[in-house]
């Protein structure tokens, strides 16, 4: 689960099986801020 606060286009929290860390975290993380200003576009349309 990963969650994004729409307000300041920040990760909230990320987290994989039973409220843990996956093995791919950081992986994760690096994808979704990346990939930021995709989600605020989107966002906007």
């Amino acid at each position: 689960t990963v969650e994004v606060s729409l307000e300041t286009m920040r990760v909230v929290q990320c987290r994989g099986l039973c409220n843990q860390n996956s093995q791919y975290h950081e992986r994760i993380l690096k994808l979704v801020h990346r990939n930021i200003k995709q989600i605020r576009q989107r966002m906007a349309a």
